[in-house]
């Protein structure tokens, strides 16, 4: 088995040490979701990625461009002080037709050490189609019962006789 090296960057103030999953900041730790830490280690080993800087509202972004492997493009805006996702931009087909469609991000909160968008807002210029999703609690490794991942019953299938208990 090959081990991965493991690289610290370092950029203005900034200093990502990838082995310990840790941002520093100014001197300061800053704590970033798993995921938007994951970007930022393949946009530091993968230059070229970075589009440039652009602004989501009030806030800077860096603008990420990320191609999938089928070739569709999307572009992944995150704040440039916190590093936190602010919006996705991409394109879906609906009714034989390829729309823009974003996502924003926002009302990050702390869950387990981690931030978390409690608020996102999706939908695209071209339709008004638009969904808003507001997450009221994110927990972590929750303990779930085995029957929540039973199959169900199809439809007028007769449930197994129960089981008396001893």
């Amino acid at each position: 088995m090959t081990e991965r090296k493991c690289f610290v960057f370092n950029f203005a103030d900034v200093e990502v040490r990838e082995r310990e999953f840790l941002l520093i900041k100014g001197g300061e730790r800053i704590s970033v979701e798993p995921k938007a830490f994951r970007v930022l280690i393949f946009l530091l080993r993968n230059p070229g990625r970075l589009v440039g800087k652009d602004e989501v509202g009030d806030k800077d972004a860096w603008r990420v461009k990320m191609t999938t492997k089928n070739g569709d493009v999307r572009y992944y805006l995150f704040d440039a002080t916190t590093f936190l996702l602010l919006k996705w931009e991409g394109q879906r087909q609906a009714q034989g037709k390829v729309l823009p469609v974003q996502s924003y991000f926002r009302d990050y909160r702390d869950v387990g050490g981690m931030k978390f968008a409690f608020a996102i807002d999706s939908g695209s210029s071209a339709t008004d189609l638009t969904q808003k999703i507001i997450i009221e609690k994110i927990e972590l490794n929750p303990q779930v019962p085995e029957s929540e991942f039973a199959k169900p019953l199809a439809p007028g299938e007769a449930a197994p006789p129960a089981v008396p208990n001893r």
